[in-house]
């Protein structure tokens, strides 16, 4: 497993802190001998507090791809509606509330999941579930 942009060979369990000071995008590549999967997050910085009254949920996700699957690891702060979001894809999302929380999740998944957030017009990720 690796993550570009100098994050490079990561273990297959556990966490990493970063602390970008630019806004960056990531992409996780896990391989195995029969395929390789990808995912993408990206990390909004914004240095200037009056540039934007939006604030962007720092979202992250973990992909099950046996389970088809994609649960919310982290949701900060833990103020954002699921309403502020677009899922495009095909998800089952009727287990989720109104409110974002860790461990909330889609299930079901299938095809490519993308997930933006509407006010800031950010992506939050892409995923594969093919």
């Amino acid at each position: 497993m690796s993550i570009d942009n100098g994050i490079y060979n990561v273990a297959k369990t556990g966490n990493r802190i970063i602390q970008p000071t630019e806004t960056t995008t990531y992409i996780l590549s896990a391989s195995d001998n029969k395929k390789t999967i990808m995912a993408t997050t990206q990390i909004i910085v914004n240095n200037n507090e009056e540039e934007s009254s939006d604030e962007v949920p720092n979202l992250q996700f973990v992909k099950d791809s046996i389970n088809t699957k994609l649960t919310v690891a982290s949701a900060d702060p833990g103020n954002f509606l699921w309403s502020d979001f677009e899922i495009i894809g095909s998800c089952d999302t009727s287990n989720l509330g109104s409110t974002v929380y860790a461990g909330d999740y889609f299930s079901s998944c299938s095809g490519t999941i993308s997930i933006r957030h509407i006010t800031t017009n950010t992506l939050k990720g892409t995923w594969d579930f093919n």
